[in-house]
């Protein structure tokens, strides 16, 4: 189905009437997507820092560190690059002190994912055991709108390639063509032989 509809769409972007409408609608399904991954992210944000923030408290009270097994150090984020005009949706890992407080999503350090993306077998290996199950769940969540924002944007550097192919065939084209109006030397030949 979605192979189906990448060729249609693909075959649509070549017809510059077409172009604005799919941006548009490409455009609107990439903003809905957006918010769903947001709404994702949030809600591991909320359960994360709740769940670190007892740990903490437990901590503080006396019990030992092994039993509370250490405070969750991996959470989703979502970037926006500019210079490409893309929304990435990428993990991070939060180790230190200041998972204590109040986490700044831009602080961390990325976690590479494998050529598969984000595994299974990778989470295990770096997050705790009690955080492992809601980074799996929510990992799976966001890999299917990873997937679908990443082929909405090749299609925006389509439409976008195939806007400039036909501006630079169009310049090309008014340029080669002869131009209908006499140049000033042929103006002034006509002139003159009017004249006589």
């Amino acid at each position: 189905m979605f192979q189906q509809l990448r060729q249609t769409i693909s075959t649509l972007i070549n017809e510059a009437d077409m172009r604005p409408e799919i941006a548009s609608v490409l455009e609107a399904r990439m903003e809905r997507l957006r918010i769903d991954a947001k709404a994702i992210v949030d809600e591991y944000y909320v359960w994360w820092k709740a769940e670190n923030k007892l740990r903490v408290q437990l901590m503080e009270t006396g019990v030992k560190a092994d039993d509370v097994q250490g405070l969750g150090s991996v959470a989703p984020v979502m970037e926006y690059k500019k210079n490409v005009d893309k929304w990435y949706i990428t993990w991070k890992r939060f180790d230190g002190s200041g998972i204590r407080k109040n986490v700044n999503r831009s602080y961390g350090r990325h976690v590479t994912p494998t050529k598969k993306g984000y595994t299974q077998k990778l989470f295990e290996r770096i997050c705790r055991r009690w955080e492992l199950s809601k980074v799996i769940q929510t990992e799976q969540k966001l890999a299917s709108i990873r997937g679908e924002m990443d082929a909405i944007h090749k299609f925006k550097v389509e439409i976008r390639r195939n806007e400039r192919r036909d501006d630079e065939q169009s310049s090309t084209a008014t340029k080669t063509q002869p131009s209908t109006q006499p140049s000033t030397r042929e103006a002034q030949s006509i002139a003159t032989t009017a004249e006589l």
